[in-house]
């Protein structure tokens, strides 16, 4: 057969002698396809990794997104004014009187800079830190009310599943309020009239 050109006709990768490859020119399985493949393999599961990554951190700041953004703001307004404070007191001409007070102030500016930030990221937390407590003590009274008007005891910590009440708004809710399968059993038993 005639090649029309040489690159043509020495396309399949040469053996070279002391190689420890063991494929040589194995027409079934070229080494070049084996680490393409690799390679493609590799970007496809760090876009998946990607993917994963983004869309969680996506459902943690959908319900957040307010509150962070106002205590990144409050750090970002604290973070700016301070170092304005500390070029205006570098600006001030040395050994004037003006510039002696400044000086002064320079730790109480400190201060209140990481007061501010310290506010800003309690606002942040405490709403859900909140809603937890609120939540578990919610949970808590509703259990001994049932158990004792239904005359059960408590089980014991560690023992029971977790609620459902503390589980909302962890992106799984269209699952948890879906449609429960049933069994034929179940469905006679619903559907029978009571005697």
């Amino acid at each position: 057969m005639i090649f029309p050109s040489a690159s043509l006709r020495n396309w399949w990768p040469q053996r070279r002698k002391n190689s420890s490859n063991s494929f040589g020119r194995c027409p079934l399985l070229p080494y070049w396809l084996l680490w393409d493949s690799a390679k493609r393999l590799r970007t496809m599961l760090n876009q998946i990794f990607k993917l994963a990554v983004v869309s969680g951190i996506a459902v943690f700041l959908r319900p957040r997104w307010k509150r962070l953004s106002a205590c990144a703001l409050a750090i970002l307004v604290a973070a700016y004014g301070h170092s304005e404070y500390l070029d205006f007191v570098a600006a001030l001409p040395p050994g004037t009187e003006e510039s002696a007070s400044a000086g002064d102030y320079i730790l109480l500016a400190f201060a209140l800079k990481n007061i501010v930030i310290g506010i800003a990221i309690i606002a942040a937390i405490l709403p859900e830190m909140r809603r937890y407590w609120r939540k578990d003590r919610l949970g808590s009274a509703d259990e001994s009310a049932q158990t004792r008007a239904a005359g059960m005891a408590l089980p014991r910590i560690g023992e029971s599943e977790p609620s459902t009440e503390t589980l909302q708004g962890d992106g799984f809710d269209f699952l948890r309020d879906g449609r429960k399968l049933s069994s034929r059993a179940d469905r006679l038993i619903r559907d029978k009239p009571p005697a």
